[in-house]
């Protein structure tokens, strides 16, 4: 389990990937008792998670669900990183390597934090104890190098007068023989304040 704000590693060892043993875990051991305050939980598709046991566990403490799909997996790499690099050693007892995986990822520089996990949460190093203060502006700065990150492969467009544009038709509402946009539709006005007479998603219109 990863907190997507601290990105602190929580783990737990169970006897078997049944839903109810997984929801047991996360409500009753000590260091899962944060899960509580949840306000969402990304999971992927195994058993252990999509059954009614964990589903009830979510409903109880009014945590909203956010299942990833197949055609569109958004889970955690880190967990799929410890448990590849797990993997690769087969005569080592996972049960005690699997948390000293995981202090090394509490231990370690983030780049999007401009710190580690151990330091946001509890103020100071885990390995030196030396005391730390996330300064504001750091963290000004890592949200900007975020958008910069995501931005990188953008280009800047001005829509102008006369120019036609592409709008996409979403993958839900489209069959497979159906085309992808509709258009061309030419620009006849643009408006400086931000009205619209029909909001769309940019995302859907092109080129850009």
């Amino acid at each position: 389990m990863i907190d997507q704000a601290t990105r602190w590693l929580e783990i737990a060892i169970q006897a078997d990937r049944q839903a109810l043993t997984t929801a047991e875990t996360l409500d009753r051991e000590p260091r899962s008792q944060d899960f509580h305050g949840f306000r969402f939980a990304t999971y992927d598709n195994g058993k252990e998670f999509i059954r009614e046991e964990f589903q009830e566990l979510l409903r109880s403490y009014a945590i909203k669900k956010k299942p990833i799909s197949t055609t569109n997996p958004q889970a955690n790499t880190i967990c799929e990183v410890i448990l590849n690099i797990i993997r690769c050693y087969e005569n080592v007892d996972w049960k005690k390597a699997i948390y000293y995986a995981a202090f090394a990822v509490r231990a370690s520089y983030h780049t999007i934090l401009n710190a580690s996990p151990g330091q946001v949460l509890f103020g100071q190093d885990m390995i030196t104890r030396r005391l730390y203060d996330l300064p504001v502006q750091a963290a000004f700065d890592a949200i900007l190098a975020d958008n910069d990150r995501e931005n990188d492969k953008r280009l800047e467009h001005f829509y102008q007068l006369g120019d036609q544009v592409m709008v996409r038709v979403p993958k839900q509402f489209r069959s497979k023989l159906r085309a992808v946009a509709n258009g061309p539709y030419t620009i006849r006005h643009i408006r400086q304040n931000g009205s619209t007479t029909e909001r769309l998603s940019i995302h859907r219109i092109f080129p850009r």
